[in-house]
C-alpha cells in the first residue's frame, strides 16, 4: 500500500511542483493560475476517490489509515489534507461511510488538523457530561465555545443505559440527568444546529427524544421547531412515532409515553407511513395492544 502512495506522489506531485515553479516564474499569466488551482482541485478529488469513495477498506481504521500514509508520503500531499475544510469533510465522510462517530474517525486519523477538530469539540462534550454544571459558569463558558469553531452535527461516543449509538451534543443531553443549566445548553445549541440532521445511524434529534427514557419537556421544545421536519425516517424507514413503538415493549408503557405519541401525532406525524419492511404505526400499536395507546390513536383520525 505504502508503494501506492509512492507513485501516486511521483505521478501527481512532481508536475505539481513544476506547475507552482512555472506559476511563480509567470505571475502575470493568470491562464497559469487557473490551471494550477484547477490542478490543486483535481488532487483533492483524487485523495477522496482514492481513500473514501473507492477504498477497499472494510473498517474504518484501516481505511483512515490509508489517508494518514498518504500525508506521510509528501508535504503537499500533508498540506492537502490537513487543510480544515478538507480535513472536516474526510472525517464526515468516513463517519457515514462505516456508520460511526465523528469522535471515533478523528482519533483515528490523527492527522494533525484531525486533532484539532476533536480537541475543539471536546471542550463541548466535556462541559456537558460533567456531573455538575455550575449556574453562574454556564454564561462565561458558552461565550468562550461561541468563539470556537465548533460543528454542531459532530457526534460523539457516549454510551447510555439505553443507546450506544453515536450522538450529537443535543442527543448527549436527552441521555443526562436534567438540570436547568443544561437546558440552556440545549437551547443554545438548537439555534446553531441541523435539527433534521440525522447521524450515522439515520437517527435525528427527534428519533433520539423519543426513545426511552422520554423526556418531555426537550420534546416539546423540539417539537415547537418551525424548521422541523416531523416525519423524517430513519435508515429503517421508520419515522419518530413508528420507532418509538418498535423500540417499546408493554412492560414500558407509561402515562409519559402514551403523552409522546399524543404530542407526535398532534404535531403531524403520520401513523400510516410505512418503513422498509411495511410495518406502519398502526399495525405496531396492535403488537402492544394497549388500551391508552389504542385511544389515542382513534382520537388522532
Amino acid at each position: 500500500m505504502k508503494n501506492i502512495f509512492i507513485i501516486l506522489s511521483l505521478i501527481i506531485v512532481l508536475p505539481l511542483n513544476a506547475m507552482k515553479k512555472n506559476r511563480h516564474e509567470h505571475r502575470s499569466d493568470h491562464c497559469m493560475y487557473d490551471t494550477f488551482d484547477c490542478l490543486v482541485l483535481e488532487v483533492q478529488k483524487i485523495i477522496f476517490d482514492f481513500c473514501t469513495i473507492n477504498t477497499v477498506a472494510k473498517k474504518p481504521k484501516i481505511a483512515t489509515q490509508m489517508v494518514r500514509n498518504l500525508s506521510f508520503t509528501n508535504k503537499h500531499f500533508n498540506a492537502l489534507i490537513n487543510e480544515p475544510q478538507l480535513s472536516d469533510n474526510l472525517i464526515d465522510i468516513f463517519t457515514y461511510k462505516f456508520k460511526c462517530s465523528h469522535e471515533t474517525i478523528a482519533q483515528y486519523l490523527s492527522t494533525k488538523a484531525a486533532k484539532d477538530r476533536l480537541d475543539t469539540q471536546l471542550k463541548l462534550k466535556n462541559f456537558i457530561i460533567q456531573p455538575f454544571i455550575a449556574p453562574k459558569c454556564v454564561n462565561c463558558m458558552l461565550q468562550q465555545l461561541s468563539q470556537e469553531d465548533l460543528n454542531f452535527d459532530f457526534t460523539y461516543n457516549y454510551s447510555s443505559y439505553w443507546s450506544s449509538s453515536p450522538k450529537t451534543a443535543l442527543m448527549i443531553i436527552l441521555s443526562t440527568q436534567y438540570c436547568t443549566p443544561r437546558e440552556k445548553i440545549f437551547d443554545w445549541l438548537s439555534r446553531r444546529t441541523d435539527i433534521n440532521r440525522a447521524t450515522s445511524h439515520g437517527l435525528t434529534l427527534l428519533h433520539a427524544a423519543a426513545e426511552y427514557p422520554i423526556k418531555s419537556l426537550y420534546l416539546k421544545k423540539i417539537l415547537a421547531y418551525p424548521d422541523l421536519i416531523i416525519n423524517k425516517q430513519n435508515k429503517r424507514g421508520e419515522n419518530a412515532l413508528l420507532y418509538s413503538l418498535l423500540k417499546r415493549t408493554r412492560s414500558t408503557i407509561n402515562y409519559t409515553f402514551v403523552t409522546l405519541l399524543s404530542l407526535l401525532l398532534k404535531a403531524g406525524a403520520d401513523p400510516n407511513l410505512p418503513n422498509r419492511n411495511g410495518v406502519t404505526a398502526f399495525s405496531a400499536i396492535k403488537e402492544l395492544d394497549d388500551v391508552l395507546i389504542n385511544a389515542t390513536f382513534l382520537l388522532a383520525r
